[in-house]
């Protein structure tokens, strides 16, 4: 099952009408790749995620079991200020925010979120 480009499409389009300030959204994607990255290190799954679009698959047939792990808000600073020194447009912002969006949604519906019943 691949992530649909139109679903990233879609999704940029809303954060890009949205017209949320700039430093929520290199909040909001530092806080994903955080949690995306830690989610694979502690599944000692080797998959880079800034990089992904079919990565919910490859996860899927490498892992039973994932667990999705959420970063500490120190954490998500110092990722927060890496990507702010990079500058990134807006709309590339838009862009990575939808697809890690996606992305995490997506192994929510595969393997859970993580969290206690």
């Amino acid at each position: 099952m691949k992530i649909p480009k139109e679903d990233i499409e879609i999704l940029a389009f809303r954060l890009y009408k949205a017209d949320e300030p700039y430093d929520n959204m290199i909040w909001r994607l530092a806080e994903l790749c955080e949690t995306l990255k830690k989610t694979f290190d502690a599944a000692s799954c080797d998959v880079d995620p800034v990089q992904a679009l079919e990565i919910a698959n490859v996860v899927r047939d490498k892992l039973q079991d994932l667990k999705i792990i959420r970063p500490t808000e120190e954490e998500i600073r110092v990722s927060a200020e890496k990507i702010f020194a990079e500058h990134p447009e807006k709309s590339k912002l838009h862009w990575f925010i939808a697809e890690k969006t996606i992305l995490l949604d997506k192994l929510i519906e595969i393997f859970g979120d993580g969290k206690e019943e």
